[in-house]
């Protein structure tokens, strides 16, 4: 009978012991892994920063300048950005929130259907209200000054409206973010320049077209493909055409296309997931490019670069000259409009001047204008003023 009790006691001790045991290397585990930033921060251990964020970190406080009281708080901010691993840790919690919950951890990013990614200030000019007369004219005066200094210079003068990914694709727009069923800034804008006799050049039907053959903007970035810039080269091209007939723009013939992975976006960084999120995508490159040559950078107040780029194409015959002006939406499509154009102006701006000393010295025949749609949601004077 004491055999017995003695047993049942042992194994009564037995499985009491084992939750305590696994208590203890669950303790244990914890306080490692609560130790793992603090280790790393001394030694300086952390993974390649690939998170952009935009704000200054929290600097090591000079704790001999500073007033005694502040040090906690200083000392707190520092260590919040600076502790070990916290580029890692960063991108794993925005991997989950992102991946697993659909939600994204940066305001400035929208997230879309079909693991697609927006802009916020995108898909925030489809909600606003429309257009008053004075905005329009506002906006209207603004590219007409643009159009009268080219004409001043002999240029003719082409405003080319580059549509946002919304318009193209608006299935990626969750419902709730979609805006009020009447016509769209750009739809206002177009009517009004076209009635105060700018010659706008509208791309988004070839785009939609387009788009059942191939992806014309990309869906981890709001830029547009390679396609979707030949596209839209096309039709201005085709356009410009029309008063210059000499003009002999390049087929989808003359490409080809070279697979790539898209890994690395703007969205992508402000996310912290560059290089988790990726697009299979395709270059569309010249097959037979011409010897084009930059002849110089000529200095400029407004370009992004502070200098506009001025290329030869003597492959050009008869000669034509041109100049091609906007922001970041004209790279794609420039490396086309530099094959078409026996000297070429290339103004990479952000905001909507154009270098009147530079249109003055280079007197192109044609002048185009790319304005992206996104900016209508600016006011004009905020355009203007940008660079």
């Amino acid at each position: 009978m004491r055999s017995s009790t003695s047993d049942s006691s042992s194994n009564q001790s037995g499985a009491s012991s084992r939750p305590v045991a696994s208590e203890r290397v669950f303790s244990v585990l914890l306080l490692l892994f609560s130790a793992i930033p603090a280790v790393g921060l001394g030694f300086n251990l952390d993974i390649e920063n690939r998170i952009s964020e935009n704000r200054t970190l929290a600097a090591f406080p000079s704790l001999g300048q500073e007033p005694v009281d502040a040090w906690p708080k200083k000392l707190e901010d520092y260590y919040n950005d600076h502790f070990g691993f916290r580029s890692l840790l960063v991108r794993l919690h925005n991997y989950a929130y992102v991946k697993e919950m659909g939600i994204s951890p940066d305001p400035m990013v929208v997230m879309g259907r079909e693991d697609s990614y927006f802009l916020a200030e995108h898909v925030a000019i489809f909600q606003r209200g429309k257009f008053s007369e004075q905005e329009l004219q506002e906006w209207i005066g603004l590219f007409r000054k643009n159009a009268a200094e080219a004409a001043r210079d002999g240029a003719k003068y082409y405003l080319a409206l580059v549509p946002a990914t919304p318009t193209i694709y608006p299935e990626y727009i969750p419902e709730d973010l979609k805006g009020p069923d009447y016509p769209s800034l750009l739809d206002q804008f177009i009517a009004k320049a076209r009635e105060e006799g700018l010659a706008v050049i509208d791309v988004r039907a070839e785009l939609r077209d387009a788009r059942q053959k191939a992806q014309v903007h990309f869906k981890t970035d709001y830029h547009w493909t390679d396609y979707g810039a030949f596209v839209a080269y096309s039709k201005i091209a085709q356009e410009i055409k029309k008063d210059f007939p000499q003009l002999n723009p390049l087929k989808m013939s003359d490409l080809r296309s070279e697979p790539f992975v898209l890994n690395s976006t703007f969205i992508t960084l402000l996310l912290g997931l560059d290089g988790l999120i990726t697009e299979d995508a395709a270059r569309y490159v010249v097959k037979e490019p011409s010897q084009v040559q930059i002849e110089e950078r000529v200095p400029s107040a407004f370009g992004y670069f502070g200098a506009t780029q001025i290329t030869v194409n003597p492959k050009v015959d008869p000669e034509i000259t041109a100049a091609l002006v906007g922001d970041s939406f004209t790279e794609a499509p420039y490396p086309y409009f530099k094959e078409s154009f026996s000297r070429l102006t290339y103004f990479l701006t952000g905001g909507s001047q154009i270098d009147s000393a530079v249109l003055a010295r280079e007197k192109p025949q044609i002048v185009i204008q790319m304005l992206v749609e996104s900016k209508l949601g600016w006011s004009a004077k905020d355009l203007a003023d940008k660079h």
